[in-house]
């Protein structure tokens, strides 16, 4: 392998299984899939700041430094085993496009709420590898029948992966804190109507008086996203 490979060149390579030019002799003992497969063990069993290349080189029953044979470094590992994560994608069993969109938004929260490491690995690249690229395809399939064209499909569809992610990491970090309604009461006590107006104004609305459900507010958002694209479409505007 080059030195001056293309990060996204690389990921893409090691990603899709091919461990770079042919090379004379034997095959190699290990493989990428085995390294990453221990490497996604360590994690699923103690959590992603357990995971080193030293600690999947002895999983795996190897040297640290021959593992840089077959995966360049850490970021990279992470990557890899992010992919081989996710699994199969769902089978999206609704009939209409928002209800697949709405079940595919909450299979990938149940995915989370399994593998909470996950959300802890920095996304360097848009989907590259199988596994991600398959349950965008699933997200994709539902948001194009919508009636958008594909470059309005492609962007929603990459809207809904980072949010849904994105509100899946609030979740898990907040799921040891203060609920919201905690959040709400700590609140009140600072925002006053001269200093944060609008913020006093929603606070203080009937909704709050009831018990706040996330989940539910999630959901809410979602939806009013998924009417602006249907009146998106029924009007023909674009942009």
């Amino acid at each position: 392998m080059s030195d001056a490979e293309d990060p996204a060149a690389q990921s893409l390579r090691l990603l899709w299984g091919d461990v770079g030019p042919g090379r004379r002799g034997p095959k190699p003992r290990l493989s990428v899939a085995e390294i990453v497969a221990a490497g996604v063990a360590v994690a699923d069993g103690e959590g992603l700041e357990a995971v080193s290349m030293q600690r999947v080189a002895a999983e795996v029953g190897y040297t640290t430094m021959s593992m840089y044979t077959y995966v360049p470094g850490k970021e990279l590992l992470l990557e890899l085993m992010l992919d081989a994560a996710v699994g199969e994608p769902p089978t999206l069993s609704a009939e209409g496009w928002r209800e697949r969109v709405e079940e595919w938004t909450a299979q990938v929260q149940e995915l989370f709420h399994r593998r909470p490491w996950m959300l802890r690995i920095a996304m360097r690249n848009p989907p590259m590898g199988p596994g991600q690229l398959a349950w965008f395809d699933r997200l994709l399939s539902a948001v194009l029948d919508s009636g958008l064209n594909g470059p309005e499909a492609m962007s929603l569809s990459m809207y809904l992966l980072s949010a849904t992610r994105e509100l899946a990491r609030i979740h898990t970090d907040g799921a040891a804190s203060p609920g919201i309604d905690e959040y709400i009461s700590n609140l009140s006590t600072v925002v006053t109507p001269v200093r944060f107006p609008a913020l006093y104004r929603a606070m203080s609305s009937d909704g709050f008086t009831d018990d706040v459900d996330e989940e539910s507010l999630s959901r809410f958002g979602l939806r009013r996203l998924l009417d602006g694209v249907d009146a998106h479409v029924a009007d023909g505007s674009g942009g």
